[in-house]
């Protein structure tokens, strides 16, 4: 779908919001761009240190399994 047709098609549902819910959704897009913005201003240094300090936590044993189960 091209940038045309998805603005056309936002528009179409745009229009039959009300003022709080516009609001509430332009708020989630400003803060959608900030989360953007924050996620591509890591250097690749700090990128790597934190990667480091996750390795070191997990060596420790300090992790939780999302499912549960070891895959192991």
């Amino acid at each position: 779908m091209g940038a045309q047709s998805l603005d056309t098609e936002f528009n179409k549902y745009w229009l039959l919001l009300t003022a709080g819910e516009k609001q509430s959704l332009l708020s989630v897009a400003k803060h959608y761009v900030e989360l953007k913005k924050d996620a591509t201003s890591i250097t690749v240094e700090q990128y790597n240190q934190e990667l480091d300090e996750a390795m070191t936590r997990i060596d420790n044993g300090q992790f939780s399994l999302i499912s549960g189960k070891s895959s192991i």
